[in-house]
């Protein structure tokens, strides 16, 4: 595990005394980690995107539209805000910072940042059903609407099957 990591985030500093593989990344993940960022303006801008499209489907089927609300921005926006503290929790970590080195070893901070960064690749994976889930209310609005072509609903519909999002397993065994 601490091999994969040292391949995919060089150290930039000089090789005086072997350290982990977390520390010796750590200031790539800050690099990707800023870059996230760009990921949280994402989910900030898909809640208005999201009301837009229930005022312009409403007509067509309100509850539809409501379930295209709460699967595509009140359940994954916030479960994606949260993740946020698992990166934040990892940043911290690979610091070793003062207070906490008197109460774990860099070996300890190093596991514990790497299980905070496996952590938040899970919450991506729940707030990655969400992403498909939205999507069948919403490919139903569009082949109802009549405003919209119905080749982009049936289109939105076969992207959804095809769609192999982390959480799919767990959806196909619930329907």
């Amino acid at each position: 595990v601490h091999g994969a990591l040292r391949s995919t985030m060089p150290s930039r500093r000089p090789a005086a005394k072997p350290e982990s593989p977390i520390v010796a990344g750590s200031e790539s993940w800050r690099h990707g980690s800023a870059l996230e960022g760009v990921d949280d303006v994402h989910q900030a801008l898909a809640i208005p995107l999201v009301l837009a499209l229930y005022r312009l489907f409403r007509p067509v089927n309100e509850g539809l539209a409501r379930q295209v609300v709460v699967l595509g921005a009140l359940v994954s926006v916030p479960i994606m805000f949260m993740n946020v503290v698992h990166e934040l929790a990892t940043l911290t970590l690979v610091g070793h910072p003062a207070f906490l080195a008197s109460v774990f070893t860099p070996q300890q901070m190093d596991a514990l940042a790497y299980f905070f960064l496996r952590l938040h690749g899970k919450g991506i994976d729940v707030a990655s059903v969400f992403w498909g889930l939205w999507l069948f209310p919403f490919a139903t609005l569009v082949v109802r609407s009549g405003f919209i072509p119905r080749v982009f609903g049936v289109l939105l519909a076969w992207v959804l099957e095809r769609y192999t999002f982390p959480g799919k397993r767990l959806v196909d065994g619930l329907v």
